[in-house]
């Protein structure tokens, strides 16, 4: 299985390699330069400020810093600023974040495609049903069934293809390899990954969280957690609808 970032360089770069490309979501900007390393202009949008701030940082600190083909923006991707046909491609990796405003994102995303009357490129890479964030999420909120909000997500993204003219290519899983030097600097992180749905009260509760998130990766997930590594598995589509040429 391909890791997530020799999927994009080398099966889905091929659809916005030098085009004018649109990022949904960016949150911590973790994929964000591998997109704007094949992008002929990056545009990265994410509704939440906290997000702009962290990706910012995060990139500004980065080997190489802040790409020069990088506009980063806070911008609810539901209702976008950008005119009709202001890109060639859209890509995300967390749709499924976006719950009850997909449909209007997408519907959105059709607006702004098809620029200088190209053909129309949505890519999504998102976890797969078995992903172990699946069962890490409910660390965080123990009423949401992650599983079936990425069953969903599948749905509104067919349906959408079906009424308006996609065709959808569904390639090979990959899987991003999240590394880490100390077991707490893992467990830190994977507080920090759902920071926005919920932050500990205080030291105890941080270190109760802290214990069960290293139960589901230790006894749940042996294919998703080794070395101090945590493996999130990802299935990736391409839409793609004929332009006006």
């Amino acid at each position: 299985m391909k890791s997530y970032d020799d999927m994009v360089d080398m099966v889905l770069s091929q659809y916005f390699a030098g085009k004018k490309t649109l990022e949904l979501g960016f949150f911590s900007g973790n994929h964000t330069p591998r997109f704007a390393k094949h992008a002929g202009e990056l545009t990265s949008i994410d509704v939440a400020q906290a997000s702009y701030d962290l990706a910012k940082k995060n990139l500004s600190a980065a080997e190489g810093g802040m790409p020069g083909n990088l506009t980063l923006m806070v911008m609810d991707a539901a209702k976008m600023a950008f005119p009709d046909a202001s890109f060639h491609a859209v890509v995300s990796t967390s749709f499924h974040e976006m719950g009850a405003s997909q449909e209007a994102i997408l519907a959105e995303c059709d607006r702004v495609l098809g620029l200088d009357g190209a053909d129309k490129t949505l890519i999504f890479s998102e976890p797969d049903i078995e992903s172990i964030t699946n069962e890490l999420f409910k660390v965080f909120d123990p009423k949401e069934n992650h599983a079936a909000r990425i069953v969903l997500t599948k749905a509104r993204i067919q349906k959408f293809a079906s009424v308006n003219g996609y065709k959808i290519l569904e390639l090979e899983p990959s899987v991003s390899h999240s590394k880490f030097t100390t077991e707490e600097e893992l467990l830190d992180e994977m507080l920090a990954w759902w920071s926005d749905v919920k932050v500990p009260a205080d030291e105890t509760e941080a270190a109760a969280m802290k214990t069960r998130i290293k139960e589901i990766l230790t006894h749940k997930a042996s294919r998703d957690f080794k070395k101090l590594s945590v493996n999130e598995v990802s299935w990736n589509w391409v839409l793609t609808k004929p332009g006006l040429k």
